[in-house]
């Protein structure tokens, strides 16, 4: 039902007419259509339904019928507003905002789309990550990226297929095959543990159901029957999210170098993708510096000239979400580690600026130097409250800094690269210049880059992403 109601949202009506019956205007549905089940409702519901122990005996409900659906998605729906009715805050509603934005966000993004292939393959399938990763599950992330692949292609045709399917024209043996399921899959009788395992382990147990940690995330799909021979992928979107964005959990190892190379990597990308997208914008290596006192110190990571003045200054953060600091009910709180680092790296700019106005680096800024916090992830989308304690970060750090003065604690804007790359894809240089110096104002508080270009200038030709995934994973372009 689950996997049909999903189909019917995105189009697939003829597929979904095989296995359930709907009315027309359940085709394609939008938000805020009357008959629309949104797709982080369909997750919640899979996990709920994987928590709630089953009695043995004959199911009554019809799970052929759109009618059904809708059902229990009003319970849901019900249940989720008592629980906020029981719980809430007054006081917080902004942060209820930041998690309903980190439960809606993702799903409301076009899927699939070229640079959440590439990007996270970019980061996590290469160098010491690639190695780790193939020492740990004797595949290589080409191998298991296409997995996912053939898999995601295969679901978005069929609700199931069998475990034993046939991958070796691509290039996949049978044992490549199960190594890959084995990151991908569980059986259905082991996932309850799993998932209340997965609540645990985030301290999420007293959360709203609508913010509970999911366990499609991790394992997207689910086998049924003698050595789960039959293979279900309710939301199969999720499974080409585990094969890139997944790639994270698999090589991270707290306070290895991984985490560096990571960061590194992320920096490169992020000049890259300016240089090629922003042609008439120069783009400088970083650097490092004396800062007096005996200090060498980094530059921030990308520093974007125009006309031999500095433009931009972006500090890149790849410090990754955790479900604290997506969900808690006070992620300044419980993340607050997390959130010290995005502070720092506002910090890092204000430093900068004052390092420039005291003729220590190689630049000098002018009234127009914009600066930037770019994140890996959905840091502080909507998230007013947040980003002025981010800021509330930054100004102890300064405080603590003789050198930084008033003058250099400038507006710093915060994006997560999404945003960045659907910025510099819809705009030029000018646009992109006036979305940093407009999104620094007060109407566009917590607005999300792409949102602001689009408030200030009409739809221009969308240019092409400028990286493809045949240079990181050979197969791509060999198959229909």
């Amino acid at each position: 039902m689950v996997w049909s109601i999903s189909a019917l949202r995105e189009g697939r009506a003829d597929l979904a007419a095989r296995l359930i019956e709907f009315p027309p205007e359940a085709v394609q549905q939008k938000v805020g259509d009357q008959l629309a089940i949104h797709a982080w409702e369909l997750e919640t519901l899979v996990n709920q339904l994987i928590l709630t122990a089953k009695t043995p005996g004959r199911r009554y409900y019809p799970c052929r019928t759109f009618s059904t659906a809708s059902e229990f998605t009003n319970y849901l729906r019900e249940a989720e507003d008592a629980e906020y009715a029981a719980d809430s805050d007054p006081k917080k509603i902004l942060n209820e905002v930041h998690r309903i934005g980190q439960r809606q966000f993702p799903w409301q993004r076009q899927m699939p789309n070229l640079p959440d292939f590439y990007r996270p393959i970019y980061l996590y399938g290469q160098g010491g990550c690639a190695e780790a990763f193939e020492a740990a599950h004797q595949l290589t992330v080409s191998q298991f990226a296409l997995i996912g692949f053939a898999l995601y292609a295969t679901f978005m045709g069929r609700p199931y297929v069998d475990r034993f399917l046939d991958l070796t024209k691509a290039g996949i043996s049978p044992e490549q095959l199960e190594a890959g399921l084995r990151l991908l899959s569980i059986h259905a009788t082991d996932a309850p543990a799993a998932l209340r395992r997965i609540v645990q382990d985030a301290g999420a147990g007293a959360w709203p159901m609508a913010y509970k940690p999911s366990l499609l995330r991790s394992r997207p799909v689910l086998a049924f029957g003698t050595e789960g021979k039959r293979l279900r992928a309710p939301l199969p979107h999720l499974i080409l999210q585990r094969v890139t964005f997944g790639l994270y959990y698999d090589v991270f190892q707290p306070g290895g170098g991984l985490r560096n190379e990571i960061a590194a990597r992320f920096e490169r990308y992020a000049a890259d993708l300016v240089r090629a997208m922003m042609p008439a914008l120069d783009v400088e290596p970083p650097y490092v510096y004396p800062a007096g006192r005996g200090r060498q110190i980094d530059a921030p990571d990308v520093l974007i000239s125009q006309a031999d003045k500095l433009a931009v200054v972006i500090e890149c953060k790849a410090t990754k979400l955790t479900f604290a600091a997506q969900f808690s009910e006070d992620p300044s709180i419980d993340a607050q580690a997390r959130y010290a680092e995005i502070g720092k790296g506002v910090f890092q700019v204000w430093r900068f600026f004052a390092h420039c106005r005291l003729g220590r680096t190689r630049h000098q800024i002018t009234p127009q130097t914009r600066g930037l916090l770019l994140t890996l992830d959905t840091w502080l989308v909507a998230a007013r409250e947040l980003q002025a304690h981010v800021r509330e970060v930054a100004v102890e750090l300064a405080a603590a800094d003789p050198d930084i003065l008033e003058e250099d604690r400038r507006p710093v804007l915060f994006a997560a690269v999404q945003d960045f790359e659907g910025l510099l894809i819809r705009t030029d240089e000018q646009g992109f210049l006036q979305t940093l110096d407009s999104g620094a104002e007060e109407r566009f508080l917590g607005w999300i880059l792409p949102d602001i270009s689009r408030d200030l200038e009409p739809v221009a030709e969308r240019k092409r992403y400028p990286f493809s995934p045949e240079d990181l994973v050979p197969w791509w372009g060999s198959f229909e």
